[in-house]
């Protein structure tokens, strides 16, 4: 999830060599969520060479590459507030490298937004030997309807998006006769106000 667009698009860039009480401030605002996805993705990465699909504002990125990790950026805009930190541009549709170029492809957050997210996926798979899903899921209606708001609210993005169930990605997965490594479900509350129920998932 990236910033309301309004924030992100006015933000000074940051350069991540320096210690003002700017780029402190926000790096620690970033950190918050980015933590909780390194923590529940960090046992699962394979190798040092990362591809971070929808890279958006760089948060995760940025946060891999602190802890000795080689990230390149993919995404169909540059949202980046880092000015070291770009992503390479596509069409979203084929990903520009060969086969099995990365270790790990990460999607955190990513496949809901895509115009044929089961296609991002697909080339994820293509160019990474391991790839690591985050994605919003709901088990109730209650669950849908936050979720929903999440988007509206963080995003800006006031239309439907494609939201599955655990038990329909996991059908999904078999079908496609992916490797799964992991396939585990968890609820936060991002930034202590945002509740939502996140499906994490590995395949190889």
């Amino acid at each position: 999830m990236v910033p309301i667009p309004f924030l992100y698009k006015n933000l000074k860039k940051i350069n991540t060599s320096d210690n003002s009480q700017y780029a402190n401030f926000l790096v620690n605002i970033l950190n918050i969520k980015s933590k909780n996805v390194l923590t529940r993705i960090e046992k699962h990465i394979s190798g040092k060479n990362i591809l971070d699909v929808g890279l958006g504002i760089g948060g995760i990125a940025y946060s891999l590459s602190k802890q000795g990790y080689n990230v390149t950026g993919l995404d169909v805009k540059n949202m980046s507030i880092f000015e070291d930190i770009s992503p390479t541009l596509y069409d979203g549709n084929k990903m520009p490298f060969d086969d099995l170029t990365y270790d790990t492809a990460l999607l955190a957050y990513v496949l809901h937004h895509c115009k044929d997210g089961m296609n991002v996926l697909k080339e994820a798979k293509r160019v990474a030997r391991r790839v690591i899903v985050i994605e919003d899921t709901y088990r109730n209606s209650f669950e849908k309807i936050i979720i929903s708001l999440n988007d509206m609210i963080g995003n800006g993005e006031y239309y439907s998006h494609p939201y599955f169930k655990p038990d329909w990605w996991g059908k999904y997965l078999e079908s496609q006769n992916y490797n799964i490594i992991a396939f585990e479900e968890y609820t936060v509350l991002a930034y202590k106000i945002m509740y939502g129920h996140h499906l994490l998932f590995v395949i190889e």
